[in-house]
């Protein structure tokens, strides 16, 4: 049998469109909220209204002409320690052995895949969080929320100050295109950071 641990954004989007990829998140019995790739494209985590879960993937051919399928197995599954509590956002730390979670509770947690326990925790907005990500070289967390702020933390330790800041403002008027709601929906970095 080999085992063939595909790498890049070829191997995300070959993941995330395999039919096998997306049986595993109908076999739920709760709706999904929230999915998250790896960086290297071989984790996949998701979250229901009561676990995140985490999964290794890996494209598997067990004979020269049997055509690759995707091995997925289960690595974890992780709850905070009140179950009224569920992630909002998921995000990888670079290597995967990581995840960055913003919970229900407004505390955003990094989780040790190896021992299934949080590492470190920060409290920091006064609203959901709906919006996580780590910088190209992995030091940097930030997360954007419906209070309108987005926060910059040291990866490493969430239980450090934030490094900054940026408050934005309230919006007076709804937008007629987008709805009541404000606040940071999506985050990312740019490639240097």
């Amino acid at each position: 049998m080999s085992v063939n641990p595909l790498v890049g954004t070829e191997a995300v989007a070959r993941r995330v469109a395999n039919f096998q990829a997306r049986e595993l998140l109908k076999i739920q019995n709760t709706p999904v909220s929230t999915v998250c790739l790896s960086s290297d494209g071989r984790r996949m985590a998701f979250c229901d209204t009561k676990w995140t879960r985490v999964y290794n993937m890996s494209l598997v051919k067990e004979t020269k002409e049997e055509k690759e399928r995707l091995k997925v197995e289960e690595i974890c599954a992780i709850q905070t320690e009140f179950p009224d509590i569920r992630a909002r956002s998921l995000c990888f730390s670079l290597d995967g052995a990581f995840l960055f979670t913003s919970d229900s509770d407004l505390v955003i947690r990094k989780w040790n895949l190896e021992t299934n326990q949080v590492v470190s925790m920060a409290p920091g907005h006064s609203e959901p969080v709906f919006a996580i990500s780590v910088s190209p070289d992995g030091r940097v967390l930030a997360t954007g929320s419906s209070d309108t702020s987005i926060i910059l933390w040291d990866a490493t330790d969430l239980s450090k100050p934030p490094i900054r800041a940026i408050c934005g403002n309230r919006v007076t008027e709804p937008n007629k295109h987008l709805g009541p709601f404000e606040g940071v929906l999506a985050l990312e970095f740019s490639p240097d950071g």
